[in-house]
């Protein structure tokens, strides 16, 4: 919906949403190197191959860098990823779903349903409240919202499974936000709507 909103037919602000997109997988990489060091504040080498690994990143890079240049990939061959790409994230919420466990509301438990809280109901509310404060309205406005107001990308248990990483609270957040956000997102569209801010 935020993509046909915003960037559809417009390559300079599609071209922003790829940096972005980039920025943000960085970010999670070295957040999620330090946060997961044994040996006390990682190196810059250490988290630079990680960076480097991570798939996310390298599929946006190898793809700009195939449109820049004007390459041309076979039919067969886009077939193919297309199928894989329309796999990807009904395998991943799939695995995610497996690994859901509400039963027992340990610490980490408790900091998923805090986390997703943070996600869907706090961070929606100051950024429009920012946007507002910034003359912000009508699409641009709804646009931030959803942005944040979407669940935790899928994408994040495997990443954070694969770094070491608590992927029981991982996947917990993901289930609890794309839940959450169905009603969030519903109900805040409506305020908006309500207060002619959108």
């Amino acid at each position: 919906m935020c993509e046909c909103l915003w960037y559809r037919g417009n390559c300079f602000r599609f071209g922003l949403y790829c940096i972005d997109y980039i920025l943000y997988n960085i970010l999670a990489v070295i957040t999620l190197s330090r946060s997961l060091s044994t040996t006390g504040k990682p190196s810059v080498l250490h988290i630079a191959k990680q960076i480097a690994k991570n798939p996310l990143i390298l599929s946006i890079v190898v793809a700009l860098i195939i449109s820049k240049f004007g390459f041309s990939i076979p039919n067969s061959l886009m077939s193919t990823g297309d199928y894989l790409s329309r796999m990807t994230l009904p395998l991943a919420l799939l695995c995610t779903g497996a690994s859901l466990d509400f039963k027992g509301l340990d610490p980490s438990s408790k900091l998923a349903f805090q986390s997703s809280i943070g996600r869907i109901l706090i961070a929606p509310f100051i950024l429009v409240i920012v946007a507002r404060l910034f003359g912000l309205t009508g699409i641009g406005l709804g646009v931030i919202f959803l942005m944040s107001a979407t669940p935790v990308a899928a994408a994040s248990y495997p990443m954070v499974r694969s770094m070491g990483g608590n992927a029981k609270t991982a996947a917990n957040i993901i289930g609890i936000t794309t839940l959450g956000s169905i009603v969030s997102s519903a109900i805040g569209i409506v305020i908006l709507k309500q207060l002619n801010w959108m």
